[in-house]
């Protein structure tokens, strides 16, 4: 019996140890995650700058020849941004825009979009969605995000899931009232925002 409590107590905390690293390493990957889309981000934001408008593209993958063509369009050094066409879990990298408007998102760790942006997920969980629109998280880890209120966030998802379209968890059922489908060159969702 002694040495069944001796293997127990020596096994538990294993456990546990373990458990805790494997929830850190996922969180530290998510973060690197985020840094990724917020990049892009940046990207479309220094595009918006210098030309007025955001990169119009209907929802894509993220690929090199995009990055090759946002580069060359922004005049301004980017070697302070981690752009890439990936995650860290393998799976692209997406964005959408109406000129008026961006989403980047990730699928997290699972490669699977969520049912829903409808704002954060408690518990964290590596397999969530990370996804940005206009500067703005709004699916995330509570953690690392800034907080929008309740009206803006309603505006915010159905912005990204319109711009999304079939790549997001609307799969481009209907667009949000006062929406009109994605065009290129359209700006669309000025209705939604104002």
């Amino acid at each position: 019996m002694a040495r069944l409590a001796l293997i127990a107590m020596l096994f538990v905390p294993a456990c546990t140890n373990a458990r805790v690293r494997l929830r850190t390493d996922a969180f530290r990957d998510w973060q690197a995650v985020t840094h990724r889309v917020s990049s892009l981000a940046t990207l479309l934001e220094l595009h918006h700058e210098h030309s007025g408008c955001y990169f119009v593209t209907a929802p894509t993958q993220v690929s090199s020849e995009l990055l090759s063509t946002l580069r060359g369009r922004v005049k301004t050094p980017l070697s302070h941004l981690e752009l890439r066409t990936h995650d860290v879990w393998g799976n692209a990298l997406w964005i959408a825009s109406d000129g008026g408007h961006y989403v980047v998102w990730s699928l997290g760790a699972d490669g699977r979009v969520d049912p829903s942006w409808s704002g954060a997920d408690l518990p964290f969980s590596p397999a969530d969605d990370i996804v940005l629109v206009d500067g703005n998280y709004i699916h995330y880890h509570a953690g690392l995000a800034n907080v929008v209120d309740g009206r803006e966030l309603q505006t915010l998802v159905a912005i990204a899931e319109h711009l999304a379209g079939s790549a997001g968890p609307l799969g481009c059922i209907h667009p949000p009232p006062g929406a009109c489908w994605l065009t290129p060159g359209s700006t669309g969702l000025a209705a939604l925002a104002g």
